[in-house]
C-alpha cells in the first residue's frame, strides 16, 4: 500500500482530517438490514443459454443527508435458489485451484473464468477536523459545521472482479470463486453526496475473494448457490485495526453460452413457461441487539419470466425389451426413454401393461412403510426394479432402486432413491386399471432435460409380473407428458412365442422310472402323467406291480423323532395350463403297517397321497386326491426311498413289471394308462 491510511486521510476534505476505524457501537443501537435480490438474463427464450446476472444490493430510496442512513447490518451469507428448470451445468468448464501469494488470491488456470462481477463498496471511517484552512466545497462544510468527531461512509468507485470455476468439494455441483484484485483508489465520495468527489491521494484496496458453492435441492434438481463468510472488514496497511467494509451491491454475471462448443453450456433456460422465480435467504452479521441468527435473516424473491416455449419440440423416444418372451415367463423388462437436447423437459412417464400381463403370485412383495421411506431404509423384498437417470450435468448417471410403498386410495405409492453425484428421491404410483392392466407412473421427475431414463425389472424368477399365456403380439403403451402439457404416446409391440402346438386329438401318456434300478437299493420312484390338451383331473390312482419293497409303518414316528423330521418323503409337481408350475413337498401324516398318508403343508393346495400295499408282496396302490381344480398338462409324483427306506428295489430282477394309472376327470370320465418297466435289472457299480 503506497500510503498509510492516516496519511491518506489527511487529504480527505483537504482539511487535514484524520481517518480511523469505526465500530458498530458508534452507530444506532438497532441497525436496519434490507438487502434485495434481482435476477435478470440477456435472453428469456426457452432453452436458450443467456448471460445470467444475479444482483444483491441494499434497498435504498434515494440519497439522505444523514450518514447514519447508510449504516446497515453487514451481509454475512446469501443462499440463492435459482428458478426451477434453470440449468447450471459446469461439466464443460475448465477448473482452477485457488492459491494465495504475496498478499493476494489468484486462480491457477485463467481459462477457468466463467463470468465477471461488480461490487459497490463502502468503507466506514471516522473524520477528525484538523487545523489547516478548509479547501472543500462549501456544501460539505455546511453539512458538518463544528463537528470534530464524525463517522461517515466513504463510497468507493465500482470495483470489477472475475469469477472462476473452482474444483468443487464432495457433494457439490460446482464451486465458484470471485477474486477482487488489489484496487488503487484516488478519489472517493461521502455516500449520498456523489456529486462532490473528494481526493484522498492514492489508496490501495487489498485483494480479497468470495467463494460460492452450487448444490442441488434435496428432492428437486434446482441449483442453489450459497455465498458464505462475505467479508465485512479489510486490513489496510497503516491502520491500527481492520477497517469496516460494507458491500452495498454485488452483481455476478455468468456467461451462459460458455461450453456450448463441447455440448455443455453453462446456463440453460427452462423449457416451459410456467411462472417461476428465484428466492434468496440473506443473513447479516447482526449487532448487539440482534443476537439470534433467526432474527438476522431476511428473504426475498425475483421473478424469472420465460418466453417462446411453444417453439420447442417434444419428441421423446422409447424402447421396450423383454429378455424372455415366452408364455408364463418371468423375464426382465427394460424400458428406456430418451430425449434430444433442446426438447421440452418431461414431467411424468406412464408405462401401461396390457391385461394379458398379470402380477406374479409367486413373488410376495413387502410394503415399504412411510417411516422407512423417510429414513431411506426400504427392505430388499419391496424392490420393484432399478432406475437409472442420465443427464448432461454429470458424466456419471444417477441410479438406484424403486420400492413399493403403502396404498393410497386405489393406488400404491412407489418411490425411487437415486444415488450418484447427488442423492435425490423420485415419487410415483402403481395402480390396476378397470380392464385388469397395470399402470406404472413416475410423476416426480425433476425439471431438467434428461438424456436417458432407464427402468429395469428383475428376472430369473423374481419378476413382478407374468408374460401372457397365449402367443402373438401384445402391445405395451408408454405415455410421456411434457412440462407444458404435451403428451407423446409410444407403442411397443412385444412378440410372445414358443407356445406348444395343440394336438387335434386328445392324448395321454404315463411314464414310470426307478432310480437307481440296481437290485437291493434304496430308490426314488418317479411317476409322470402327461396329457394334451389339458384337462381337469379329479384324482389319479397308480397301481405298481409287485417287486418293490415298501416300509410304510413307523414313518410318522421316525420323522418326529429324528433331526430330519422336517424333510419330505416326496414331491408332487403340477404344470397347469395357465400360470407357473406348482411343486409341493409331501410329508407323512399317518402310517400303519401297510398304509401311509402323505400331505402337503399348503393351505391353497392340500394334496393328499395315500400309499397302500397288499399282503403277500402284491401290487401297491398310490392315490392322489384333492388335486387343484385347474386344467393341467403334467402331474408328476416322486417318492424318496433314500429317506426312511420308503422304497427299495427288488432282490431279484423283474423284467415284466407294469404300472397302470387310472385318471378320473372332473366330469367323472375315466382313462387308464399303462407303462412297462424292469425294476432292479441294472447292474450295480463294481467297487473300486
Amino acid at each position: 500500500m503506497k500510503a498509510a491510511v492516516a496519511a491518506a486521510a489527511v487529504a480527505v476534505l483537504a482539511l487535514t482530517w484524520a481517518i480511523g476505524p469505526w465500530s458498530a457501537s458508534a452507530a444506532a443501537a438497532s441497525r436496519p438490514f434490507t438487502p434485495e435480490l434481482e435476477v435478470s438474463a440477456s435472453n428469456y427464450r426457452a432453452s436458450e443459454h443467456p448471460q445470467l446476472t444475479v444482483t444483491i444490493q441494499k434497498r435504498r430510496d434515494g440519497f439522505h443527508d444523514d450518514p447514519s442512513f447508510y449504516d446497515e447490518q453487514d451481509l454475512q451469507e446469501a443462499i440463492i435458489t435459482l428458478p426451477p428448470g434453470l440449468s447450471f451445468n459446469p461439466r464443460g468448464q475448465q477448473r482452477c485451484e485457488l492459491r494465495a501469494a504475496e498478499g493476494r488470491d489468484y486462480c491457477t488456470n485463467p481459462q477457468a473464468k466463467i463470468g465477471s462481477a461488480e461490487l459497490d463498496v463502502e468503507v466506514w471511517v471516522k473524520l477528525f477536523r484538523g487545523t489547516n484552512p478548509p479547501q472543500v466545497p462549501p456544501e460539505i462544510d455546511q453539512i458538518f459545521p463544528d463537528i470534530s468527531d464524525l463517522a461517515v461512509p466513504l463510497c468507493l468507485p465500482t470495483i470489477t472482479a472475475s469469477i472462476y470455476n473452482e474444483t468443487p468439494s464432495p457433494g457439490e455441483l460446482a464451486r465458484t470463486v470471485t477474486i477482487i484484485e488489489t484496487t488503487s483508489i484516488s478519489q472517493v465520495t461521502i455516500c449520498g453526496f456523489e456529486q462532490f468527489p473528494i481526493s484522498v491521494g492514492e489508496i490501495d484496496l487489498p485483494s480479497f475473494s468470495l467463494s460460492s458453492a452450487a448444490t442441488l435441492g434435496a428432492d428437486a434438481m434446482v441449483p442453489v448457490i450459497a455465498t458464505k463468510q462475505i467479508p465485512n472488514a479489510v486490513a489496510w496497511q497503516g491502520a491500527s485495526a481492520p477497517v469496516p467494509l460494507s458491500i452495498s451491491r454485488l452483481s455476478m454475471t455468468l456467461d451462459g453460452d460458455k461450453g456450448s462448443e463441447q455440448g455443455f453450456p453453462l446456463i440453460s433456460n427452462p423449457t416451459s413457461c410456467e411462472p417461476r422465480s428465484a428466492t434468496a435467504v440473506f443473513t447479516s452479521y447482526g449487532d448487539d441487539d440482534v443476537p439470534s441468527p433467526d432474527d438476522r435473516q431476511i428473504t426475498d424473491s425475483a421473478d424469472y419470466p420465460v418466453t417462446d416455449c411453444g417453439v420447442l419440440p417434444y419428441a421423446p423416444r422409447a424402447t421396450l425389451t423383454l429378455d424372455l418372451a415366452t408364455p408364463f415367463g418371468q423375464g426382465s423388462l427394460r424400458h428406456v426413454l430418451e430425449q434430444r437436447p433442446g426438447e421440452v423437459a418431461t414431467s411424468s412417464v406412464t408405462l401401461s401393461m396390457p391385461p394379458t400381463f398379470r402380477p406374479n403370485p409367486g413373488r410376495a412383495l413387502e410394503i415399504c412403510s412411510d417411516g422407512q421411506i423417510a429414513a431411506r431404509a426400504c427392505p430388499y423384498s419391496s424392490r420393484l426394479g432399478t432406475t437409472t437417470v442420465h443427464t448432461r450435468l454429470w458424466a456419471q448417471p444417477l441410479s438406484g432402486f424403486t420400492y413399493m410403498g403403502p396404498a393410497v386410495g386405489d393406488r400404491v405409492r412407489v418411490v425411487t432413491f437415486l444415488e450418484g453425484p447427488i442423492s435425490m428421491k423420485v415419487e410415483g404410483t402403481l395402480w390396476q386399471r378397470p380392464d385388469g392392466g397395470i399402470d406404472s407412473v413416475m410423476s416426480g421427475l425433476p425439471d431438467i432435460q434428461l438424456e436417458r431414463l432407464t427402468y429395469v425389472t428383475p428376472g430369473n424368477g423374481q419378476g413382478s409380473f407374468l408374460t401372457p399365456t397365449t402367443c402373438g403380439t401384445h402391445t405395451v403403451l408408454t405415455t410421456a407428458t411434457s412440462r407444458d402439457g404435451r403428451v407423446a404416446a409410444l407403442r411397443h409391440p412385444l412378440e410372445i412365442a414358443g407356445c406348444l402346438r395343440r394336438a387335434t386329438t386328445r392324448w395321454r401318456r404315463l411314464q414310470a422310472r426307478l432310480w437307481p434300478a440296481a437290485r437291493k437299493r434304496r430308490a426314488r420312484l418317479h411317476l409322470l402323467v402327461k396329457q394334451d390338451p389339458a384337462v381337469r383331473p379329479g384324482s389319479i390312482k397308480f397301481r405298481v406291480a409287485g417287486g418293490l419293497r415298501w416300509r410304510l409303518a413307523g414313518q410318522v414316528r421316525k420323522r418326529l423323532a429324528s433331526h430330519a423330521r422336517r424333510r419330505a418323503l416326496g414331491t408332487v409337481r403340477i404344470v397347469p395350463e395357465e400360470g407357473l408350475p406348482i411343486e409341493l413337498d409331501l410329508f407323512p401324516r399317518a402310517s400303519r403297517k401297510r398304509r401311509l398318508l402323505l400331505r402337503t403343508r399348503s393351505r391353497r393346495y392340500p394334496i393328499a397321497v395315500r400309499v397302500s400295499k397288499k399282503r403277500g408282496g402284491g401290487a401297491t396302490s398310490i392315490t392322489l386326491n384333492r388335486l387343484p381344480k385347474r386344467s393341467t398338462h403334467d402331474i408328476a409324483l416322486r417318492l424318496f426311498g433314500t429317506r426312511g427306506r420308503l422304497v427299495s428295489t427288488p432282490r431279484r430282477c423283474r423284467r415284466a413289471s407294469r404300472v397302470t394309472a387310472t385318471i378320473t376327470d372332473a366330469d367323472a370320465t375315466r382313462a387308464r394308462l399303462t407303462a412297462s418297466w424292469s425294476p432292479g435289472c441294472a447292474r450295480p457299480r463294481s467297487p473300486r
